[in-house]
C-alpha cells in the first residue's frame, strides 16, 4: 500500500513539474516575441494543463489573455482575463494587462476609424466600454457614431438605446485660467494642472465651464434611425 502512495504521489509530483515547464517554454515564446509559438505549445499541452490545478489554469488563461492582447485578438483576450481571474488570479496581476489590453484596442479602433474601417471600429470601442461598464461610458458612445458611419443603423439603435437607458450625458469640466501676462485665457487639460496654477501669480480669473449634454443628440438620433429604418 505505501508503495502504492508513493508510486501515485511521483506520478502526480511528475506531472506538475511537466505542467510549469510547458508554461515556463511558453512565457518564455512570449517574451520573446514569439507569440505563434507560444499559441501553438499551449494548445499542443492542452490535455497535460487539463489536469493541473486552478493555480496553473489561472496562470496558463493570464498568459493567453497577454498572447492574444498581443495578437490583436481583444474579444479572446477578454474571455481568458476573465477566466484567469474566476481561477484566482489576483487584481493586482490583471489590472496592468487589462490597462493594456485597452489601450490596444482603442489605438485599433482610431487606426480602423481613420481607415475608414467604422463596421471594425464599432465593435472594437463597444469593447471598451464592456471593459469597464462605469468609467468607460464614452466609448459606447464613440461606438454608435462609428456604426452610423458605416451605416450599421441596427447596431448604432442598439448602442445609442443603451446609451439612453444608462442616461448617459457626456457633460465635460472643461478648466479655463487668464494668464497675467499676456491676458489671453488658455484651457487646461487637467483638474490637477488647473488647481496648481491658480496658486501662481502669473495666472488669474480661474473658471470651469461644462460642455453641452449629450442626452438631446442621442434621444434625436435614436428618433432619426427608427425612421431611416422605416420602423
Amino acid at each position: 500500500m505505501k508503495k502504492l502512495i508513493l508510486f501515485i504521489l511521483l506520478i502526480a509530483f511528475s506531472f506538475a513539474n511537466a505542467q510549469k515547464k510547458e508554461l515556463r517554454n511558453a512565457n518564455k515564446f512570449f517574451t520573446a516575441g514569439e507569440y505563434s509559438s507560444a499559441i501553438d505549445l499551449l494548445e499542443s499541452s492542452v490535455d497535460l494543463f487539463d489536469s493541473s490545478d486552478d493555480k496553473i489554469k489561472a496562470q496558463v488563461m493570464f498568459l493567453y489573455g497577454k498572447l492574444h492582447t498581443s495578437m490583436d485578438d481583444f474579444e479572446l483576450a477578454i474571455k481568458a482575463f476573465d477566466m484567469s481571474k474566476n481561477l484566482g488570479t489576483s487584481d493586482q496581476l490583471l489590472n496592468p494587462e487589462i490597462n493594456r489590453l485597452e489601450t490596444a484596442i482603442i489605438t485599433s479602433a482610431v487606426g480602423d476609424n481613420e481607415t475608414e474601417n467604422f463596421s471594425s471600429a464599432a465593435v472594437k470601442l463597444k469593447l471598451v466600454y464592456d471593459l469597464n461598464t462605469e468609467t468607460n461610458k464614452e466609448y459606447l458612445y464613440y461606438a454608435a457614431s462609428s456604426a452610423v458611419n458605416s451605416l450599421d443603423y441596427p447596431l448604432a439603435l442598439e448602442y445609442y438605446e443603451l446609451l439612453r437607458d444608462i442616461k448617459y450625458d457626456g457633460i465635460e469640466t472643461k478648466f479655463f485660467i487668464t494668464e497675467v501676462s499676456s491676458g489671453n485665457e488658455i484651457e487646461i487639460n487637467s483638474e490637477t494642472e488647473f488647481n496648481l496654477l491658480q496658486k501662481s501669480k502669473e495666472y488669474d480669473n480661474a473658471r470651469e465651464e461644462d460642455t453641452d449634454s449629450k442626452f438631446p443628440e442621442i434621444v434625436k438620433n435614436i428618433a432619426l434611425i427608427y425612421k431611416e429604418l422605416g420602423q
